[in-house]
């Protein structure tokens, strides 16, 4: 697949070109990529700090991540880099809100995602801007069902994480751990 302009200022993250292709051709950044990936995702996936924030700047709808390709819209991108400070900013866009807690695939959400990924940081920023601590996922697994390190198990405790909650294969998140051979998790609980 032939690559835009977009991408290729993006992949060297020559932002100062981008501002330019970005005024010549108008709401460049707020539409999916000829690859239909976001600009923004292409961008985080890229570590193109510069264009992280060039894009950021212009404030993009939050609700535009939701229509096409969910899981690679720019929350996952950042949520699978680790990428903490794109987190920081993105978790201040005004529609996060209404997104925090969408799932981003068939089943899981943001939090399911960096819960399941290991990424502490990114779970407590998610937490402190409304994801919600025992949101089911299509299965019935909440967060605590995809723990796998002690640290996220503590985070998602301190937040009230249920411990009892029984998923549609009569599984709660101890006996999931013990079944999927987690034993640090299922030593602690």
């Amino acid at each position: 697949m032939a690559r835009t302009v977009a991408e290729i200022l993006i992949s060297i993250d020559d932002v100062e070109t981008l501002k330019l292709l970005h005024i010549q051709r108008g709401n460049l950044l707020d539409h999916d990529l000829h690859n239909e990936e976001f600009p923004l995702t292409l961008a985080i996936s890229h570590q193109a700090r510069k264009c992280i924030d060039y894009i950021l700047s212009l404030k993009p709808k939050a609700q535009s991540f939701l229509i096409r390709r969910k899981y690679n819209c720019p929350i996952s991108a950042a949520i699978r880099r680790n990428d903490v400070r794109t987190m920081e900013q993105l978790v201040t866009l005004e529609e996060f809100p209404y997104i925090v807690n969408k799932r981003i695939t068939k089943s899981v959400s943001y939090i399911h995602l960096a819960v399941e990924k290991g990424r502490p940081e990114i779970v407590k920023i998610l937490l402190q801007n409304g994801a919600l601590v025992n949101l089911l996922d299509n299965n019935g697994n909440t967060p605590v069902h995809y723990v796998s390190d002690i640290p996220i198990l503590k985070i998602l405790i301190a937040h009230k994480a249920r411990l009892d909650v029984v998923n549609n294969f009569d599984l709660t998140p101890i006996m999931s751990a013990a079944k999927d051979q987690r034993n640090s998790i299922y030593q602690y609980l």
